[in-house]
């Protein structure tokens, strides 16, 4: 089972599919949408449980970390479920949204996620 699961709701507009705990709790407190975490960025979902994420969701995304492995690991999940996907800002000491929030504070982060997903 996929961190943050069981809070989801069971229908939605969007769903952010992103690496970690810290992360899914990160995006559901500033931003109010739903998320849930791999185990890691090197283990596949099997096909049947993201076609139930895209049953549940009208659009579901994903954020991995924008460091080498992550945009390795991004690249074949996208390919692989055809869902769109976004890094957040490279800055030096920033990989994912977690640390998005801590060097831009909770505002700017969400701003800027926001602008982000808009984009998509």
């Amino acid at each position: 089972m996929h961190q943050g699961y069981t809070q989801l709701p069971d229908t939605g507009d969007l769903l952010i599919i992103t690496k970690s705990l810290k992360d899914v709790m990160s995006i559901h407190d500033c931003l109010g949408i739903s998320a849930i975490g791999l185990q890691s960025e090197s283990v596949l979902m099997k096909d049947s449980v993201m076609d139930e994420y895209k049953q549940r969701f009208s659009k579901v995304i994903c954020l991995f970390d924008n460091d080498e492995p992550g945009k390795k690991f991004t690249e074949g999940f996208v390919e692989r479920f055809n869902i769109p996907h976004f890094f957040v800002p490279e800055m030096p000491g920033v990989t994912d949204f977690s640390d998005l929030v801590k060097k831009l504070g909770v505002d700017k982060a969400s701003e800027d996620l926001k602008l982000l997903i808009k984009n998509l």
